[in-house]
């Protein structure tokens, strides 16, 4: 299995941390100034009723952001003995390195075409032997896709079933540099595509959108195989080395007049180019009754809902915290839980808005700078013996929210990790064991000066 690789979220952690350290400290301890002397502090902390339902959450995946690095899974995982299939396609395009007065080098001259995807160092699900081979094949789109459209990801666009190129892959060979070009280059899927010399046959190109007009695309799909159980990750972006293998897209390798090796690059650009993830899930056979399961979306999120708040006073709240208990599997380590779960207020199955926890600060708060305060990250604990992840989720201005509007309040979790590895990671929890120490719980501290 590869080692549990999350450096950049690690990173994206510790900068909202820092800024809820320096700036965001929380009132939690009241201050002798504003306690009258002889007054005492009375807390009372009790376990609120709440109901933990598993419910499927979609996802924008045509997300991009300028300047930060696109990551995206293609692969397929047949047989997770908790949460069954997952298949993870991707819908790209990419452009000419020119936008106007573009030539396509004579057709003859063209040795070979190659489709790279820089391998971007991490892969969820099992990375052994032959459970890691996949199976990739690369078609041509043929309807229009737009750079300004919004895909999910249950989006889809028709494609000729003819492949372009297919390749197996596998797993081990995605971490091993790769030469050519007369030296090692950095790891990435390399795909010939002999399907798409003929496509670019006397070819000419004034504008990106007429370079669109007549190649639409591209679709990367693993064959959806019960054996198969590994979803790698690769960048679409450059890395910032600038080489014809640091970036998504196809190399033509061909021939000048005076018979020197050259290429010429068709790469993603993400000012430009569309693309998104298409998310096929199989979940049949889930305990639904018995447990609830998260992925990072798109994918399953643990929908958390009180029941009793309307009947209950207004009281201050010093704390309130839903904490989740990993139910062991022994899967778990090759279908591994995220690092970290955050809450949402359940919206719509595209739109989830921030919780008041996550913009607590004033002036100018936001979700970044109460990410901090909510925590959500994994600990490790011993339950029957078992080495277990536990997630302690702070939410207590919005429960006081709640319970002053006197409404019940609803929570989503979902993975941190979202957006960055799409449909990855898994948690399976208790909800009705019929132990409370096991099951999802939200408890709840008040407070009153007497």
């Amino acid at each position: 299995m590869t080692k549990y690789k999350l450096r950049h979220i690690a990173a994206y952690i510790a900068v909202f941390a820092a800024i809820f350290a320096a700036g965001c400290r929380e009132n939690t301890i009241i201050n002798t100034n504003i306690t009258p002397a002889g007054d005492s502090i009375y807390t009372q902390g009790e376990s609120i009723p709440i109901v933990a339902k598993t419910i499927y959450s979609h996802f924008i995946t045509s997300t991009y952001i300028s300047g930060a690095v696109l990551v995206k899974g293609i692969g397929h995982i047949g047989n997770d003995p908790e949460l069954g299939s997952t298949n993870i396609s991707l819908y790209m395009q990419v452009i000419p390195k020119q936008s106007a007065g573009y030539v396509l080098p004579d057709t003859n001259k063209i040795d070979s075409i190659v489709l790279v995807l820089p391998y971007h160092g991490f892969a969820y699900g099992d990375t052994t032997g032959s459970a890691s081979a996949q199976e990739y094949s690369v078609y041509e789109v043929t309807d229009t896709m737009a750079k300004a459209s919004t895909y999910y990801d249950f989006s889809d666009k028709p494609y000729n079933n003819v492949p372009l190129g297919q390749k197996t892959v596998n797993f081990a060979s995605l971490n091993d540099s790769v030469f050519v070009e007369g030296k090692n280059q950095a790891p990435h899927l390399r795909i010939a595509l002999s399907g798409m010399k003929e496509k670019l046959k006397n070819a000419n190109y004034n504008s990106y959108s007429d370079f669109f007009n007549s190649f639409k695309g591209l679709y990367i799909k693993a064959t959806e195989n019960i054996s198969r159980n590994n979803i790698p990750f690769f960048r679409l972006t450059d890395d910032g080395s600038g080489t014809n293998y640091s970036k998504a897209g196809i190399v033509v390798y061909y021939r000048d007049d005076n018979d020197s090796a050259k290429t010429d690059l068709f790469v993603f650009n993400g000012d430009n180019s569309a693309h998104f993830n298409k998310v096929v899930n199989n979940y049949s056979g889930l305990d639904t009754a018995t447990f609830a399961y998260l992925q990072s979306r798109p994918g399953l999120s643990v929908e958390i809902n009180t029941t009793n708040l309307k009947t209950q006073p207004n009281r201050l709240v010093s704390k309130a915290e839903i904490v989740i208990t990993e139910a062991y599997t022994g899967s778990a380590a090759t279908y591994f839980a995220p690092n970290y779960v955050y809450p949402y207020m359940g919206g719509s199955d595209t739109t989830l808005t921030a919780i008041a926890d996550a913009i607590f600060t004033s002036p100018g708060g936001t979700q970044a700078s109460g990410l901090g305060f909510i925590n959500g990250k994994a600990k490790k604990v011993i339950v029957n013996g078992q080495s277990v992840n536990q997630y302690i989720i702070n939410v207590p201005r919005e429960f006081q929210k709640a319970l002053k509007e006197g409404k019940e309040m609803s929570i989503r979790i979902t993975g941190v990790t979202e957006g960055y590895y799409t449909g990855a990671f898994r948690l399976k929890a208790h909800k009705n064991s019929g132990n409370p120490t096991f099951d999802i719980r939200l408890n709840v501290v008040y407070s009153s000066v007497q």
